[in-house]
């Protein structure tokens, strides 16, 4: 029993050492990422695996980058430009900004609600509803240091990705002793 209490105080050493890069990171596979994925990986395959290499210690700096320039600064993006740029380029910025994240917030939301409703039943409506208010209340009401302590730990759910994997190229071994093809 005492081992087993190491292991958590581990784990929750490494939990708190985490930075904002990665809650940011984690937040990128929101359920339009992953159904992209899904629709790149059923028609493609393996076939860009390899890029992973490159691109995800490229992802990582990037995120972790934008997460600590909030932390330092206190300014999101839009306030960083205001701070060192034109305001042409702040409206541009914005602008750009607004639009991809009012199309990604309604692509991720309606996702949300698609799989509510197979899992649960009950109308699309009422889970995109219940969705969207239930975001609202967390981010209103929950102090911040509170809930980024929520959103670090929901995020090692991602781990769900190696077990994935895993199962993948176990797969793929069983598939290939028979000969078989994996598309």
């Amino acid at each position: 029993m005492r081992s087993m209490g190491k292991v958590v105080k581990i784990i929750k050493e490494f939990v708190r050492k985490i930075g904002p890069g990665f809650v940011t990171g984690a937040a990128d596979d929101d359920p339009s990422g992953i159904a992209t994925y899904s629709i790149a990986g059923a028609k493609f395959g393996l076939g860009f695996a390899w890029l992973s290499l490159f691109l995800l210690p490229a992802m990582i700096s990037i995120q972790e980058m934008c997460g600590r320039l909030g932390i330092t600064t206190g300014r999101g993006l839009a306030g960083v430009i205001k701070k060192y740029s034109s305001k042409k380029m702040l409206w541009f910025a914005v602008s750009l900004l607004v639009l991809t994240n009012v199309i990604n917030i309604g692509a991720d939301l309606g996702i949300m609600a698609s799989s509510l409703q197979m899992v649960f039943g009950l109308p699309f409506y009422f889970w995109l509803f219940l969705s969207a208010m239930s975001i609202v209340v967390l981010e209103i009401w929950v102090p911040y240091k509170r809930y980024s302590a929520i959103l670090k730990w929901l995020s090692l759910s991602l781990l769900v990705y190696v077990v994935n994997l895993t199962l993948l190229i176990f797969l793929a071994d069983i598939s290939r002793s028979r000969g078989e093809d994996l598309r």
